[in-house]
């Protein structure tokens, strides 16, 4: 299964300060200071569609598309992280307690502070770890910008066929 990782790296000339310290909070890249968090983000809604074809680096395959909305009263979704796990065993629960099968960082905003609700998609590959036309329960949560995460919630779907069209879980 491809994995698509977001690296980001900053450098501000600065000296170097003793990792024993403890440093001030960061406010995602915005200098106002103004600080938000306390409360757990909350997954209100996890729907899967079919998420078309997509160019990867060996071929364009299928995509499941995962589509999410939370809430945080404290308005930090300005940045998340969306983790999915996709269970075979179709059961309505998914063990999230281990690594998960895909995550991205999604910014929502410019501003923190300020979003109190939003929503976030990602597209998985199928054929590589998914197989195509079979059904799965997939478990969604979001980790808010200031490290507080959310409820996972699960839906159960089927990826799509071998041919991109809507599958019915029947399998390839």
């Amino acid at each position: 299964m491809r994995l698509a990782l977001l690296l980001l790296a900053a450098c501000t000339g600065k000296e170097p300060v003793d990792s024993s310290d403890d440093g001030p909070p960061i406010n995602q890249g915005n200098d106002s200071g103004d600080e938000c968090y306390g409360n757990d983000p909350v997954l209100t809604s996890i729907t899967l569609t079919n998420g078309g074809a997509v160019q990867f680096d060996d071929g364009t395959f299928p995509t499941i598309q995962v589509n999410v909305e939370g809430e945080d009263a404290d308005g930090n979704l300005d940045v998340i992280t969306l983790e999915i796990w996709f269970d075979a065993d179709v059961d309505e629960q998914v063990d999230t307690s281990g690594p998960d099968t895909v995550s991205q960082v999604i910014t929502l905003s410019a501003n923190d502070c300020v979003t109190t609700t939003g929503s976030a998609s990602l597209r998985v590959q199928v054929g590589s770890g998914l197989s195509y036309n079979t059904l799965y329960d997939v478990a969604a949560r979001i980790t808010d910008a200031e490290g507080e995460v959310s409820n996972a919630l699960v839906t159960t779907g089927s990826t799509p066929r071998e041919n991109g069209l809507d599958g019915d879980g029947t399998g390839p």
